[in-house]
């Protein structure tokens, strides 16, 4: 009996989909993160005996940015273009090629905008962090822009109501600056705990697109 249960997670981990699927269910509340928080209470990152994610893949938050330059920009420095962008979990191997969830999502955002679609970043979730990673990924989703309410992602045509930010294409080259740099720094793990210590974005004193607006923490439209 065994070697069928056996066979049957081999099959599982063969299917890009299925996988997704289990992992999912590995880590959610009712099962993964639960026995994540009962080892990691017993565990502490100065005795450098680090509990790692071992479940065939590793958590990771990836940020797709849309590159169309038709958010226009009432910023009267003419320097601040805004972005939006799609800031997701998988629970899988990123590995180009292997049509894991970010490649899915950022064919998706190319294809039904007709704009090309990048990758901010993509990073491994920090493996002292217990929280369930839809925590995590909210975390960091606000870290780095304003929420977009999901009536305007509607109107605007883009895929996938949910997980979209806006923010300014300064802050973007900030962020892949500062990855690049430290990810040269001997011995250093970028993961989402850099992400979510380097400074927050501050909207403050920057124009938003016009038509919309700030409001309770996340970009709506203006009334008319």
């Amino acid at each position: 009996m065994a070697g069928a249960y056996w066979y049957n997670f081999e099959n599982i981990l063969s299917n890009e989909i299925e996988k997704q699927k289990f992992c999912s269910w590995f880590w959610s509340g009712a099962n993964g993160n639960r026995l994540i928080q009962t080892l990691n209470s017993n565990n502490s990152e100065s005795s450098g005996s680090k509990i790692r994610r071992l479940n065939g893949g590793w958590p990771y938050i990836y940020c797709v940015v849309l590159n169309d330059n038709a958010i226009p920009s009432t910023d009267p420095s003419g320097l601040v273009q805004w972005r939006y962008c799609k800031v997701g979990l998988t629970e899988v191997d990123t590995k180009p090629g292997t049509h894991n969830r970010m490649e899915t999502v950022q064919n998706e955002i190319t294809r039904k905008t007709g704009s090309p679609a990048g990758i901010i970043f993509v990073l491994p979730v920090k493996d002292f962090d217990s929280r369930p990673n839809s925590v995590i990924e909210k975390d960091v989703r606000e870290h780095i822009g304003l929420p977009v309410n999901k009536e305007l992602v509607r109107t605007i045509g883009l895929p996938f109501l949910t997980e979209w930010v806006i923010t300014t294409q300064p802050y973007i080259n900030y962020i892949g600056m500062q990855i690049k740099k430290n990810a040269m720094s001997a011995g250093r793990l970028i993961d989402t705990d850099f992400i979510l210590g380097i400074p927050r974005f501050d909207p403050r004193g920057t124009y938003l697109p016009p038509n919309l607006m700030n409001y309770n923490g996340e970009v709506v439209p203006q009334p008319l």
